[in-house]
């Protein structure tokens, strides 16, 4: 497991693969999948973790965050689980913010309260509502104001060691259940044949 630019990549340990290849070498044909299945089930829980630490340190909901850190979903052909969460300009509107009595907005993100003078909220004819800046004193051009700060708290919750632990630790978990769930259908299936014949 590791973390890179934008992204979190969970693919099995060799140790791990030795040991199910061993276990299943009468099902070859399984091998990938319990892997696959495995990776997939650890990367749902780092998703999970990523997003729980990113919403306690930005103020956001887990919902709005959940909606922007994505799986990359492993497959038998590809043993590799990616959660993305590399998008940067995060639209300020989505902060905690309020219009200023004096003018501007303020918002709060990750602890600190900031204030932009020369904002204002709007909605454009597309219905999306956002915060906005003119260029100069002019009445157009206006652009949305964007932060970063949700993407720095997504990779920095992304190396926090309990998430990577627990990540770890469900792809053990799972890796055992679906061996053994392998084993217990490849036995069923024999059992069956057994007794039709």
């Amino acid at each position: 497991m590791a973390e890179s630019k934008g992204f979190f990549v969970v693919e099995p340990d060799p140790t791990d693969v030795r040991v199910i290849t061993e276990m299943l070498r009468e099902l070859p044909r399984e091998i990938p999948k319990v892997i696959a299945r495995a990776l997939n089930d650890a990367g749902r829980t780092i998703r999970s973790r990523i997003v729980r630490a990113t919403a306690k340190r930005t103020g956001l909901k887990q919902k709005i965050i959940r909606a922007r850190v994505w799986p990359h979903r492993a497959k038998a052909k590809k043993l590799v689980h990616r959660v993305i969460g590399g998008k940067v300009g995060w639209p300020l509107v989505l902060v905690k913010h309020r219009e200023a009595k004096s003018g501007g907005i303020t918002f709060r993100i990750l602890g600190k309260t900031e204030r932009l003078m020369h904002s204002f909220i709007a909605r454009m004819p597309s219905g999306h509502v956002g915060i906005y800046e003119r260029e100069r004193m002019a009445r157009l051009p206006i652009f949305e104001q964007k932060t970063d700060s949700v993407t720095e708290a997504i990779l920095q919750a992304a190396k926090l060691p309990d998430v990577l632990a627990a990540g770890r630790d469900m792809l053990h978990k799972r890796l055992d259940y679906h061996t053994g769930r392998a084993i217990d259908r490849a036995a069923k299936k024999a059992a069956r044949k057994a007794g039709g014949s």
